[in-house]
């Protein structure tokens, strides 16, 4: 398999490992993935690590602008060649790869990011999410959810857009945060494509040793080290393994996943 090589990666390794070992234990593993690596909390670190904040509730939007229910996703070859067939009016797109957003962030795949105009094949966009207090090189998915969105830089710190922090129940400080910039690589304007191969990639990487676990079993939090621990046991890629894990945090028990209107 194709492997490949990622920028920020000391940031992305908070889920993601690039060794496996194949583990023939099946009914152990799942066992261990339901009692021990729930208790786990994905965190950045910091100078002071701040305690386990309690997730709210956050939306995914699944955009429906391209019919993509009879094309093949069967590798990420496919999905880069449906990337060509992105419109340049396309209000929303999705990376495949992490992208580079200027020299201001890191953009994960999976992650939405709204069109704001376009020039050529290059798209100015932008990424929302949630800012917290002494984490301000990440953009996360929702207030005490610590689904990575991007990893920003110091120049792209100075162009976030953010709003203002409000305490959760644990004494963390949360706020909107924004940012906008320049990204080139191929993007689809559905993240359905994404979501048919993650399912292909849970039926064989993970369905092989247990039944099928529901992304609603975990919340946001508790999925990264849960698909970490999965991982670890298959020799399934370190692409594969993001575009998993995202599948299974945007589609957690306190995400509310919506359709396009």
């Amino acid at each position: 398999m194709k492997k490949y090589s990622f920028p920020l990666l000391a940031l992305s390794s908070l889920y993601f490992t690039t060794s496996f070992a194949c583990s023939s234990n099946h009914s152990d593993d799942m066992h261990h993935h339901q009692d021990a690596s729930i208790q786990t909390t994905t965190q950045l670190a910091s100078p002071a690590e701040p305690a386990p904040s309690k997730p709210s509730t956050s939306t995914t939007v699944l955009s429906s602008h391209a019919d993509v229910s009879s094309e093949a996703v069967d590798n990420i070859d496919q999905l880069i060649a449906l990337a060509a067939k992105t419109s340049a009016s396309a209000p929303a797109v999705y990376p495949i790869k992490p992208v580079k957003m200027q020299d201001f962030a890191t953009v994960f795949p999976t992650v939405e990011m709204k069109v704001v105009s376009l020039d050529g094949n290059k798209r100015m966009v932008t990424v929302s999410g949630y800012q917290m207090e002494g984490a301000e090189s990440v953009i996360y998915l929702g207030k005490g959810q610590r689904s990575i969105l991007a990893a920003v830089t110091e120049k792209g710190q100075k162009q976030l857009k953010l709003g203002k922090f409000s305490m959760d129940d644990y004494g963390n400080k949360w706020r909107t945060a924004e940012l906008t910039g320049m990204i080139e690589s191929p993007v689809l304007d559905s993240n359905k494509p994404l979501w048919k191969y993650a399912e292909k990639l849970d039926t064989t990487y993970c369905s092989t040793c247990h039944a099928k676990v529901s992304p609603k079993h975990f919340t946001v939090n508790s999925w990264g080290p849960v698909a970490k621990s999965m991982g670890a046991r298959t020799n399934i890629a370190p692409l594969d393994l993001q575009i998993l894990t995202k599948f299974f945090e945007s589609n957690a028990k306190d995400v509310v996943v919506q359709s396009d209107k």
